[in-house]
């Protein structure tokens, strides 16, 4: 069996025009209809996936750096796009832009893929959805 190492809960109302909070009542952010115009706190799913995409990407980069023996500051980049399907259904599309100065171009995009790899939003996504990464310096 996999070794859990972390477990988290959220609570929505109200859909994307509700409020999310932790088991606990503690509140965390209250969300908006895409397009919605995003003040006072308010946010969409579409920008909680992509802070978290860029988040989790961004560190499994980090663990590529260190393996590799490369010192350099990394920053991702994260764009889901919502979709509405032919059916009525909907899906994302993801964008990751990957910016690695100062490293020769072989060793960015082994860093990438490497991180793409181990990275769990990755692997959760992979084959499901459109998706793209970019590198650049």
């Amino acid at each position: 069996m996999d070794k859990k190492i972390y477990s988290t809960t959220v609570i929505n109302e109200g859909g994307r025009e509700g409020t999310t909070r932790l088991p606990d009542g503690t509140s965390l952010y209250n969300v908006a209809m895409p397009g919605t115009k995003l003040e006072m706190g308010l946010t969409d799913p579409e920008r909680l996936f992509a802070a978290a995409y860029s988040s989790c990407f961004n560190q499994a980069l980090s663990v590529a750096k260190e393996k590799m023996g490369i010192d350099t500051k990394t920053i991702v980049e994260t764009t889901v796009d919502l979709y509405e399907m032919k059916d009525q259904t909907f899906t994302i599309g993801i964008k990751l832009t990957i910016h690695i100065p100062n490293v020769s171009k072989l060793n960015a995009e082994q860093m990438v893929n490497y991180a793409d790899r181990i990275c769990p939003y990755s692997r959760a996504v992979r084959n499901n959805i459109k998706f793209e990464i970019n590198v650049v310096d």
